[in-house]
């Protein structure tokens, strides 16, 4: 039995979804949904081990962190925080004020940051993980895929795809 890593499975699992557009006949598809459907089991324990530590997200500490920023940012002629890119634009005068903020914010949700962090690490090192699956009954064809398919799915199917074509012959000079 072969092995993967949890987080190879994930990636297996989603490009498997990903390509259906990409295969010419029903039968193609029939084949990768096989395929998907044979480490969904795998696939979605992951998933929902991923969906628990995210449920886990310290969102009230989020929340106010978000609103210290918005209240020590730069304001527009309308009184609203200016943002730059996808980040608020900080007033340097108020760089000690946020700061002192943040700190009593960290403190307060200390216990849920830590929580959060430790479970994100253990879930990353559950990622590293290798677990045995059944191999794969058939692999894909590339003559099987139209021009649509996605480059970063087929690299993620490399060992599961036969090439079975040839580039045609270049035209002599």
């Amino acid at each position: 039995m072969p092995t993967l890593t949890h987080s190879k499975i994930i990636e297996l699992y989603d490009a498997l979804a990903g390509i259906k557009g990409a295969l010419k006949e029903p039968l193609h598809r029939y084949r990768a949904a096989a395929m998907r459907r044979s480490i969904a089991d795998v696939a979605e324990s992951i998933i929902d081990q991923r969906k628990a530590v995210e449920d886990q997200r310290p969102n009230a500490y989020n929340q106010e962190r978000e609103q210290i920023a918005r209240d020590h940012a730069f304001k527009d002629k309308d009184g609203k925080p200016m943002i730059a890119g996808d980040q608020y634009v900080m007033d340097p005068n108020k760089k000690d004020s946020m700061t002192s903020a943040l700190v009593v914010l960290k403190e307060k949700h200390k216990d849920a940051i830590d929580s959060f962090e430790k479970a994100a690490k253990d879930f990353n090192e559950f990622l590293k993980a290798k677990t045995e699956f059944a191999d794969f009954p058939h692999k894909l064809k590339l003559s099987w895929f139209n021009e649509s398919v996605d480059g970063s799915h087929l690299e993620t199917l490399l060992d599961y795809v036969d090439e079975d074509v040839s580039e045609p012959a270049k035209p002599k000079p």
